[in-house]
């Protein structure tokens, strides 16, 4: 089972830790690899950590987390971190993958609490409300319901701002 706990995937070093930082200050688990495991790779401590949202910006470090965030059974959610101005705030399910893009810089008071409902929210998934008799083991867990968490996110994607 995934942790209440968001990990921070950021190429900036400095920028990534004053995240968690503001993270923790908001009475969220967070971690970045930069910090809390310097001898491990951000997708290792994925698999170490197993949090339910992991946090990143479109740079190097964000990019190459996708492939492997989709090959998961149960990926995190990703909140991507956008510097473009001209870029939209939406979230997206790409297969069992929820993936919030928000335009940054974001107020922080706005995104922990984005994080936190998000973290709530992912958390439900997580617990079964549907009987698994009969469902084959390849099948994803409330896999339906990845379709319908996006689309109710967006409204909270909204809110931040």
């Amino acid at each position: 089972m995934r942790n209440n706990a968001v990990v921070v995937a950021d190429d900036d070093t400095l920028r990534g830790r004053n995240l968690v930082k503001w993270l923790r200050a908001c009475g969220i688990a967070a971690y970045t690899p930069s910090t809390d495991c310097r001898d491990k790779s951000t997708l290792a401590m994925i698999h170490e950590v197993r949090p339910r949202l992991i946090v990143c910006r479109p740079g190097e470090t964000g990019i190459t987390l996708f492939r492997p965030l989709r090959a998961m059974r149960q990926p995190p959610m990703v909140i991507l971190l956008r510097e473009n101005p001209q870029a939209c705030d939406e979230v997206n399910a790409i297969d069992e993958l929820i993936v919030a893009s928000i335009r940054a810089p974001v107020p922080m008071p706005g995104l922990c609490a984005f994080i936190r409902t998000a973290l709530a929210i992912v958390a439900r998934l997580d617990a079964p409300s549907v009987p698994t008799r009969g469902r084959s083991p390849e099948t994803p867990p409330l896999g339906h319901a990845v379709g319908a968490t996006a689309r109710a996110m967006q409204a909270m994607v909204q809110a931040i701002r």
